[in-house]
């Protein structure tokens, strides 16, 4: 395995929190070019990095990377290519090298299965008429259980704007999500049958793609008597 990690920082703290993977993992840090500071602050390599108001310029940012991320991808000739929703112009560099795609999930199966309803991502064109953001709020009718997962009237707004509009970037992320999901083999879920074992069927069943769950990955217990960490 030779995952490669956009930044520094990054691959620091994910080696940090895989000791027993270490003699198998080569993390391979890729950074960003030289970037405007008013475009993206020093140090700031993720969304948790910047307010939620910015966080198009972390996209604009991370699309700088595909030469890069290209050339590494021609001198290493990898198996497979795991990506998230981002890198959409991947498709193409996988194409090129004959490399097949992993669309790696970090949502949960329930939520993947709520936004499956748009039947247009599946083949990758976003042209098509959009889903309104009233068919968010009601649960999918692709599980057979009473499912309550949906979003709420207040909620989906601002869901439904910042998945469908074109931000600052030039692309939306639900263009960037359809272009991946169409072009990969697999998608990977970070999930378990044990636990939403309905909602990973349904997926697989709606999609046509092979689904592999990864497992989840539960916050630590804290010790007895310690200080709880809070997660914001």
């Amino acid at each position: 395995m030779s995952p490669s990690y956009p930044h520094q920082k990054t691959s620091e703290d994910s080696s940090k929190s895989l000791p027993d993977l270490q003699p198998f993992v080569q993390l391979v840090p890729i950074p960003f070019p030289p970037l405007d500071p008013d475009l993206l602050p020093e140090g700031a390599e993720a969304t948790v990095d910047l307010p939620f108001e910015n966080t198009a310029n972390l996209k604009i940012a991370y699309d700088l990377l595909q030469k890069p991320i290209k050339q590494f991808l021609a001198d290493r000739l990898p198996d497979w290519i795991i990506t998230d929703f981002a890198a959409h112009w991947v498709v193409e560099i996988g194409k090129e090298y004959g490399v097949p795609l992993v669309y790696f999930s970090v949502f949960s199966a329930a939520a993947s299965v709520v936004f499956s309803s748009a039947e247009n991502l599946y083949s990758g064109n976003t042209d098509d008429i959009l889903p309104s953001p009233e068919s968010l709020t009601s649960p999918p009718g692709l599980v057979t259980s009473r499912s309550t997962v949906a979003y709420r009237e207040h909620e989906v707004v601002h869901t439904h704007a910042g998945l469908y509009g074109v931000n600052d970037s030039g692309i939306s992320d639900a263009e960037r999500h359809a272009k991946i999901l169409s072009a990969c083999r697999v998608y990977a879920i970070r999930s378990c049958y044990e636990f939403e074992g309905e909602y990973l069927e349904a997926y697989k069943n709606n999609s046509g793609k092979l689904v592999i769950p990864t497992g989840l990955l539960p916050p630590e217990i804290p010790e007895k008597g310690g200080k709880r960490r809070n997660f914001h």
